[in-house]
């Protein structure tokens, strides 16, 4: 990940970063970079750090690259620029993205100054609390200034419980027409008395 900012700081790079997060704690990372030119990508690949090559396209003059790493434990694996992301609780888990602090020299956050990072996240069960900036179907985004970011100003971070919660118990579907038939018919016989 520290690839990542110093790709996004010494360049005109963008990323945007998804993150689906699996009930067995494994996550899919996919990191997204795009540049005004492939020449500009063609000096951030480094073997394996991205994690497996997914495509290439381009829009334009912009060019998009996507890499994508599966089974990720998010519980354990040190990010390099920050304690792990996810925090397992009894019945809630946490995942916060909060940057260690003075990780980076102080130039790197103003080369920031003015980015913004984008951040998709997808997690199983329901969702108690965030502080997503939006929504895009079943994920939480944010676009966070990256300065904000990096110096720890800002995390995004949601709260979840890993199991959906339990729908309240339902009627069978032949309760209510039985009820009322049952009152219907009680109503007509007294009726009749």
């Amino acid at each position: 990940m520290r690839w990542l900012l110093l790709v996004l700081a010494l360049g005109c790079y963008s990323a945007e970063v998804t993150v689906d997060l699996g009930p067995d704690r494994a996550a899919t990372v996919s990191t997204t970079l795009w540049a005004p030119s492939a020449t500009a990508l063609s000096g951030v690949f480094k073997p394996g750090s991205w994690g497996r090559f997914v495509s290439c396209w381009s829009k334009g003059d912009t060019v998009f690259v996507k890499f994508e790493k599966e089974g990720v434990d998010l519980s354990s694996e040190d990010l390099d620029f920050m304690e792990p992301p996810l925090k397992l609780g009894d019945s809630l888990w946490t995942l916060e993205f909060k940057v260690k602090p003075s990780d980076e020299p102080d130039f790197l956050h103003q080369a920031f100054e003015g980015q913004v990072f984008r951040l998709k996240v997808r997690v199983p069960g329901s969702v108690k609390e965030h502080n997503a900036t939006g929504r895009e179907g079943d994920y939480l985004v944010w676009e966070v200034p990256m300065g904000r970011f990096l110096s720890g100003e800002v995390a995004p971070k949601v709260v979840f419980s890993p199991r959906p919660s339990k729908a309240p118990p339902r009627l069978p579907p032949w309760l209510v027409p039985f009820g009322l038939g049952v009152a219907l018919g009680l109503g007509v016989a007294l009726s009749l008395r």
